[in-house]
């Protein structure tokens, strides 16, 4: 369930850049922007992990606050990067593609 949720933040996260023309600009002008993807969402899960564990926040759902909880929740977050490094590719590269062949072979 948590990979699910972590992998929808991603796709959503991915097509808010890509689609919002204001977060799009402000987003484009940005460096690093792999990397500071990949701390949003490694980095949040593991966040959590913290928060939960060692500070005692409580959240809607559990956390395990063990080693394997910890390589757990990493996890999903490389589950929400996935995702959204993966929608960035269609939403770029693989749907302007196949709309080109199509365009082609229309004509």
């Amino acid at each position: 369930m948590k990979g699910s949720i972590s992998a929808l933040v991603g796709i959503l996260l991915s097509l808010a850049l890509h689609l919002i023309p204001r977060v799009r600009t402000w987003w484009d002008s940005k460096r690093g922007k792999v990397l500071i993807l990949l701390s949003f969402h490694v980095g949040g899960a593991i966040a959590i992990w913290v928060l939960s564990c060692f500070l005692g926040f409580t959240f809607s759902f559990p956390v395990d606050c063990s080693a394997q909880g910890l390589a757990s929740s990493g996890w999903t977050g490389a589950v929400g990067f996935i995702a959204n490094q993966t929608t960035y590719g269609l939403t770029n590269y693989g749907i302007p593609y196949v709309k080109a062949r199509i365009h082609e072979h229309s004509t």
